[in-house]
This record gives C-alpha cells, structure tokens and sequence, in this order.
C-alpha cells in the first residue's frame, strides 16, 4: 500500500510495458502507480483517515468513471463544448418586499459580458481552490452559487467541469469531488450523509457508505467539492424547515470545512442570500461562442452553417436569442437551409423542435408523418401522446416541490399502454429514458431533454384545461418565477385570446378581479412590466398589444440590466406605443440603432429619452433617422460613439435643454467640423451639458455656445484643451473628471464672472502632473480662481499638493462652501489611536492651513474611511449579520480600499483647526469622529448655524453612554 520500494517496481514495470509496445497494460500500471501515490500522500496528512481511504477511492473510482461518460448534453445531438462566459454578480442589496413579489429577487448590477469573466476551463477553476485570484476565488466563503437563466448552460458547465476533474492531471490535487443532480428524487429526498451518497450505490458498485461517512466527518469534509446543480428545481431544499442535506451543508452545520458549488435559476435568490458565499452569474455565449457552436453543431455540413449564421445575422430578433444556448440548439436543430421562413418566436422555435423531433422518430419506425405542427395532428396516436406529455409535464410544475424526473410507476399512471419492450420508440424522442436500478431491481427513470421544453408542454397542457382553472392558477402563480417561462410559451400558444384569464393578467381597467394596475417600472424586485412585454412579443397580436400600450404610463423606468433579447421585445413594445413622453434606461440597456429608431418613431411626444446606450457607432444616416427636426426631445442621455456630423443633427434639436453624451473613451481626432461648430454656436436651447468624449476640437465648439449654465466634462484630454470652456459667457456649473484642473484654476483667475461652481473628481492625474517645485502655481492659481463653491476629491494625492491647494483656498476671497471628499492621502499612515499627544497628522497641518480663510462659510469633510470594525469582518459574526443588505456594502466598498498603511486617513483630531475661521457657519462631518469637534465648540466665539454628522465612525466603542458621558 504505497511503500517506496512497491512504487519504484511499479514505475520499473511500466517503463518495460511501453519498451515493449504494450501500450494498454501501461497505462493500466500508471494509473495503479497514481492512486497508489495519491493514497500514500492522503494518508500522510491524514493518518487516523488511512483506515477509511481504500472505501473513499473506490467511490471515487466510481464517481469519476462516470464523470468521464458525461454527455454536455441529453439531446439527440452531441457536440464538443464551446466556452460560456461567466461573471461576478452580487445579488440586490434591496430590502424584501413583504408580498409575493419578494421571490421576485434576482441577480443584477453585473458588469458587461467582457468585464471579470472566466470560462470553465478545470485548470480555472483549480486555481479557484489553491489561489487568492480575484476572478476564481471561488473558496473565500468555500460556498459558491451559479446562477442562470433558463437554457443558459447552467448544467452543461457543471457537467464539463465534473468530466475534466475526471480527466485532468491537473485535477488529482482533488480527494473528492461529488455532483449532485437535485432533480433527482434520491437526491432530493436525502436528510443524512449516508442517504445522499446511496444516489452512487447501484447494483454494478457497492459503495462502503459507512466508512466513507466516517471520513468525511473526521476530516470535517476539507479539499471536498460538493457540486449540486439545479436548486430551483427543488428549492424548498435551502431552507430550514425542510431538513435536508443540502441546507445543514450549507448552514455549516455538517461538514464545516467543505467547499459547495450550487447552481440555480434566479428565483431562488432571496432563499440564498442568508448564507455568505460569492455569487456568480452564467451569461451564455458570446457572439464568438455562438459562431463557433453553429459550425461545430454543422460541423458535417459547413454550407448548412454559412446558411444558419447568414440568418442569425439578418434577423436581429433571433441573434438576441441565440446567446441562449438551448435557444440556439433549438434553431440549429430546427433550421432547414431549403425552407423560406423561419419561426418568428420562441414559442413556434419549439413547436417546430417538438414536431421535428416526433416526425423523425416516425420515420425511423417506418411511418412517415408529414405535419406543420405538434399541434396540429391527426393521428390519434400522436394525439394521445402529445396530451399526456402536457399532463405529465404540468403535474411535475406544480408539485411541491417541483418534479423533473419521472419514475417509472408515475408514467404507468399516465401512460397506461406503456410498455418496456417499446421503451426507444414509444415516446418519440420527447422524453429521455434512463435504465437504472433501485434495490437491485431494474427499473426506468425519465425525464424532458431540458426544463424549458418541459413548460412548453406544460403552458401547452393548461391552455386546453376549462376557463376557471386557468384563471385559478394564474391567480395563483402569475408572479412566481417558477413559471416565467410558462407564462411566455401560454402567450405564444393562447395568442391571448382567453378573455376571462387575459382579462387578469393584463388588467386595462383595475378592479377588485384583477391585479394592480399596468406598472411602469422593470426592475429587479418587480419585473411585471418585462413579463408584460414578454407576453405580447410571444403572442404576435399586434392589435391586441396596441390596446395594451395605450393603457401604459407616458413614462416608463427599466432599472434592470436587459438582455440582448429582452432587449429586442422592448424595443417591440415600445415600437407600438404613440403616447410616451418620458423613457429612462437606468444605462443598463443597449439598443441597435434601427430599434431606437423604431421606438422614437412612433412616440413623437416623447420629451426625455435616459440613460440609453447603441451599441454600434452612431452615422449621419443613423442620427437623422433618430432625432427628427420636429423632435420634442427636451432631455437626452446617449452612450454611443458618434462621428462629428451624427452629433451636429443632436445639438440642431429645437427643444433639447439638457444633453448627456458619452461618445467614446479611445482618443481619437477628426477633421474641422465646420457643421458642428455652427450648430454648437447657434444652439439658444441647451442650458445643461454633460460629455464624455477625447475629441478636443469639441471642447473648441462648447467655447462658442451662449446658452449652457452647467456643463460636466470627462476626458483624458489635457487641461488645456478643455479651459477654453470657461469662455461660455452664461456658464455657472463646471464639473472636471479625470481632467488636471490646473490650467483651468489658472483660466478662472481671468474670467469676467464668478464661476458658482467647480467640481473637481475622478482618479485626477493632477497629482502625477504636479512636481513639488511647482506647488506654488497650485497656491496662485487656486487663490485667484474666481469660484464660489469647490468639491474635490483628494482619494490617494500627495500630502504636499492638499497643502498647496489647501494654502490657495484660505488666501481665495471668493471661496465660500468648499467640500473635501475621500480624503486619503499617500504616505505613511499613523492611526490617531496609536499617535502619542506631541505628534500630529499632515492632516491636521491641511486643516491648520484651510483655517486660515476668512471667506469660506460651508464646509464638507468626508473622509473617505469606514467605520474600523468594517475593516476586519469578524467570522464570528452571526451568518444573518453576514448576509445583511448594510454589512454586504461595507465589505464591497472596504475591497476598493488601498492598503491602510499607504494613506493618511483623516483622524478626529485633525479636524479640529477648521473651527478657528471666522466665517464658518455650516459644518459637515462625515465618516469623522466628532467628539473632538463637539467638544471644541464651547469654546468658540461664534455659533455654528448648522453641525451635520454622518456616518459616526467608532460609535460602536461607546458602549455605556452614561459613564462616558463626558
């Protein structure tokens, strides 16, 4: 059992065997030799555990062999893997709703698809368990969640992963790793240890259980990897109440030191957020992705593929779709490079899978049947069956828990005519078989290829039960996600046609038989408006869904991050509308230029369009096609990269009094656009501007406007270009991000008027621009400028150049409100708790210097710096503080945080000069002690009008108040 001499005869014989060409026998020693080694190496760090590790091997002998026959998938169709994209996502820190729509929780605010994701590579995820990587660290809480949505390749990931572990060398730095189908009734229905291993134990392998229970205990389950895939489909399983194995690993109450990934739809979120672990969320594809798994998928045909990817690309509609992988598997399956159309919807896509699949198992059975439709049948056959696979699929749904896996004696009961012998055919490939055993007695296990197909035939079965029970289960169910995508395919089937049920779920008119009223929001708490445009974008009745869009608010809000599809039948909602006079995209939606040009189209009173992005490069064709001469746009957010000429048809609007653009981060530079620059000169309208661009000749443009009063500038351009905006004659507001201020400072100093505001923020590279020998520029400039009021951020600047800019402010006479911000300044640290009485911070000779003024009236100090106890967590916390919506904030901001002994960070003392200026009548303090300064303020001459304290640090250490009263 893994001496040294065994071993080393072991590598001799192996050696021999492939000398000798005997290829077969070799491999069959080598694997011997490794677990051999893997057993001597486990048994070292584990001693008391040698007796239990021969049981544990065999199960993972076991285990992995069957890791090594996964299929990706359980369709007809095998194909290699193609990578999906997966990113960080941290579920809504909202606050419940104390109604049905609290299940209503789901992951968003997750960065783009390119930002921080990985692919499911096993090597990726080894790093995960061996590395402090901030894109794989996967164990700082040992507990995972994987969500997604439905088709979105949750399962496939998983079952990829399980099959590299399997095979990878990389992969024996695992003892263990167990996958858990939560479909599956053993699963499900498991309470202990033991019976959840027996989900392992078949006729063919006797698994030792209870020594392998004995290990995990002893060794408290460390370096096991536990994958459970599909809480959702049983997610009564995380919570408390029902006993199960899955919530006592996840509440640590077994097993403390284990590692757990469970994947999940995202309607079981609210039920996860009580355990603190790391969120991910599975995107699908990308376009690249699906490129690739349209031509692997005709790998045997590449003229089919050319065919199926020139389609995706002239139909928008169905390329939005198709980052779904079990969309895009239904497309390639169905998709016939002689026919002439294709399916409009998601629900006729998987009627042609369903009618393509019976028709092809017909055909292989001698009995060609040539239909248009699942649905539309003649056969009595076929009838019967498409009937009962409704049934059996509605019933699975609305047990509780949910059902996905059929046992045998549950098909009898529906399928009275079923028989053994015609197992491969009876069903015509709609239904997966599995042949198991259970008590050593073989027996059939079956299942839909996927949840989605399975409530196709669901939604399929409820729209031909009787009026009232349709309407009694969407009374019932209308806004539990469980059945989002039921509700889409009834849609798509009914054409909402059913008066009484449409009645409900789309109530024109409130009433006490409806539900509220049509909403005007989407967001991640209430998604009923999304629902609503699913709804009618499957239903394809156009008048219907016009009816319904001139019952909806004028303005409508979407604060959630949309899919490209969800995207797509926004876009055709909002196309139908004639009334809107107010859109706001929160910038969490991206729009091709021909669906925005539909919408603006048809709503030509609409008067603020928010927070829109384009995704592609907005022409002169394009924003002429857009914004209209005779536009009412009053206000206008827009993200996109646009040429000079495209934005010379946005400022020409007549109306447009506020303009948020952000144009483009790469420098780039363009010709004189004498257009623009008339346009620009001659806009009487505009009064605010905010612009995120590089193009300097625009800056030029903004100098010859005589109406903007506030205008906010992001750009990497230098400092110079941008001071010739100070020229705007009416200009009141200016707002600098990443811009170096200084030659604006020194611009300001010459201007006619004061300036009432400047803003001052972002990662400023004034502090690199700066040296030290010309910090009295920064005191001349600052001291002259002509401004009233001045925000800045001092997040990570020099300590010399916060003098100097501090100095010029006490010598400015027209300074009035100044507000520090994130003050954290490079240097060496010193705590104020581990500073003796004689030292004093720089902090305190800044504040020293600003005291000096005898302008400045209202003052802001914000030091940037939590509370001390949010530093270090304390793992001994209770998991509800853990989980709670403020200490998830804390932590998340605390990881943007540089390291505390690289800043100076503003300590109570060093507060305590600003009470010495004389004109100081309002004081804010935030995340600042302010005992010093209460204390200060009796000795005062004047009184403060008004002291705001926000966010008290340190509160926490003034536990008796009575004996600190002081």
């Amino acid at each position: 059992h893994g001496t040294g001499e065994k071993s080393r005869t072991l590598q001799t014989l192996h050696d021999a065997l492939v000398d000798s060409d005997c290829r077969p026998e070799a491999e069959n020693i080598l694997k011997h030799f490794e677990g051999i080694s893997k057993r001597k190496k486990i048994a070292s760090q584990n001693p008391s555990s040698s007796a239990f590790l021969n049981s544990v091997f065999e199960l993972r002998s076991h285990v992995y062999s069957r890791y090594k026959k996964f299929k990706l998938s359980e369709r007809l169709k095998d194909i290699d893997y193609i990578r999906l994209a997966v990113i960080s996502s941290n579920p809504s820190a909202k606050k419940k709703i104390k109604d049905q729509r609290k299940s209503l929780d789901h992951f968003h605010d997750c960065g783009p698809l390119a930002e921080f994701y990985w692919h499911s590579n096993v090597e990726d995820l080894l790093k995960a368990f061996s590395s402090n990587n901030r894109h794989f660290d996967i164990l700082r809480n040992r507990l995972c969640f994987l969500s997604g949505q439905p088709g979105m390749g949750k399962t496939t990931l998983l079952r990829h992963f399980c099959q590299q572990v399997a095979l990878s060398k990389e992969a024996r730095n695992f003892p263990l790793v167990l996958f858990f189908p939560l479909r599956d009734e053993a699963v499900a229905n498991a309470t202990n240890l033991r019976s959840l291993l027996r989900y392992y134990a078949t006729q063919d392998s006797l698994i030792h259980t209870d020594a392998i229970v004995k290990w995990l205990v002893e060794t408290k389950g460390k370096e096991v990897l536990f994958i459970f895939d599909g809480a959702d489909e049983a997610k009564n399983l995380v919570r408390e109440s029902s006993n199960s194995i899955l919530f006592k690993l996840l509440n640590r109450e077994i097993l403390a030191e284990s590692s757990i990934i469970l994947s999940s739809r995202p309607g079981v979120c609210p039920d996860l957020k009580h355990f603190p672990a790391d969120f991910y969320e599975v995107q699908g594809f990308c376009t690249e992705a699906i490129e690739s798994y349209v031509k692997e998928f005709f790998k045997e045909d590449p003229s089919t593929a050319e065919g199926m990817l020139s389609i995706l690309k002239q139909r928008p509609d169905l390329m939005t779709g198709a980052y779904i992988p079990m969309n895009l598997y239904i497309f390639c399956s169905i998709f016939d490079p002689s026919a002439s159309v294709f399916p409009n919807t998601i629900t006729e896509c998987y009627n042609f899978y369903a009618t393509q699949l019976y028709a092809r198992e017909c055909s292989r059975d001698g009995k060609d049947q040539f239909i248009d439709s699942i649905f539309t049948y003649q056969s009595k056959e076929a009838v019967h069956l498409v009937a009962s696979l409704g049934e059996l699929a509605y019933k699975g749904l609305t047990s509780t828990p949910q059902s996905f896996i059929f046992q045998e004696k549950e098909i009898c009961k529906i399928f009275p005519s079923f028989e053994r012998k015609a197992v491969d055919s009876f069903f015509k490939g709609l239904l997966h078989i599995h042949a198991g055993t259970v008590a050593f007695t073989s027996t059939y296990t079956f299942n839909f290829s996927h949840a989605t197909l399975q409530e196709f035939f669901a939604a399929h079965h409820l729209q031909r039960l009787p009026q009232d029970e349709q309407l009694s289960f969407w009374k019932e169910h209308i806004w539990d996600p469980s059945f989002a995508v039921m509700l889409r395919f009834y849609a798509g089937l009914t054409r909402l046609t059913c008066e009484g049920v449409i009645d409900y779920i789309i109530p024109l008119e409130a009433d006490h038989n409806s539900i509220k009223k049509l909403p005007s929001q989407a967001t991640g708490d209430d998604p009923r408006l999304l629902f609503l445009f699913h709804m009618l974008y499957e239903a394809q009745h156009d008048s219907m869904a016009k009816n319904v869009m001139k019952h909806l608010s004028n303005s409508l809000t979407f604060d959630d991050r949309l899919s490209p599809f969800d995207t797509m039948v926004v876009s055709y909602c909002l196309a139908l509308c004639t009334h809107l006079e107010s859109l706001n995209f929160s910038g969490r939606v991206t729009f091709t230029p021909n669906q925005l040009v539909d919408v603006l189209t048809s709503n030509t009173e609409l008067q603020t369009l928010w927070e829109c992005n384009i995704g592609q490069k907005l022409t002169l064709k394009d924003a002429k096609a857009l914004f209209s001469p005779k536009s009412l746009l009053r206000e206008v957010n827009l993200s996109t990269e646009a040429s000079p000429e495209a934005l010379s048809v946005l400022f020409s609007l007549k109306k447009l009094e506020k303009l948020k653009l952000d144009i483009g981060t790469s420098p780039y530079e363009a010709p004189d656009c004498v257009l623009l620059k008339d346009v620009v000169r001659s806009s009487s309208s505009l009064k605010e501007l905010s612009v995120h661009s590089n193009l300097t000749r625009l800056f030029e443009y903004f100098s010859l406007n005589k109406s903007v009063e506030i205008l906010s500038v992001t750009t990497t351009c230098k400092g110079e270009a941008v001071a010739p905006v100070l020229e705007m004659p009416l200009l009141k507001k200016l707002t600098l991000q990443n811009v170096d201020p200084l030659p604006v400072l020194q611009s300001l100093s010459s201007r006619d008027r004061v300036l009432d505001e400047l803003i001052i923020r972002g990662e400023s590279n004034w502090r690199n621009s700066v040296p030290k020998e010309k910090l009295s520029d920064v005191v001349a400039a600052v001291s002259k400028a002509k401004v009233s009021t001045i925000e800045i951020k001092l997040w990570k600047m020099t300590v010399d150049l916060v003098k100097a800019f501090c100095t010029g402010l006490a010598e400015n006479r027209h300074v009035k409100k100044v507000s520090l911000k994130e003050i954290k300044l490079l240097g060496t640290s010193v705590g104020y708790h581990e500073r003796t009485s004689s030292q004093k911070s720089p902090l305190f000779n800044v504040f020293e210097r600003l005291s000096q003024s005898t302008s400045i009236e209202d003052l802001v100090i914000h030091s940037g710096v939590l509370p001390e106890s949010s530093h270090q967590p304390d793992s001994r916390r209770s998991r509800r503080d853990v989980s709670s919506g403020i200490y998830q904030q804390l932590v998340i901001t605390t990881c943007s945080m540089v390291p505390k002994d690289l800043c100076y960070e503003c300590s109570r003392e060093d507060v305590v000069p600003v009470l010495n200026m004389p004109q100081l009548k309002r004081l804010t303090l935030q995340s600042i002690d302010p005992l010093p300064i209460l204390h200060s303020l009796h000795t005062r001459d004047e009184s403060l009008e008004r002291l705001s304290i926000r966010d008290w640090p340190h509160l926490w250490r003034y536990t008796n108040l009575q004996r600190d009263s002081s």
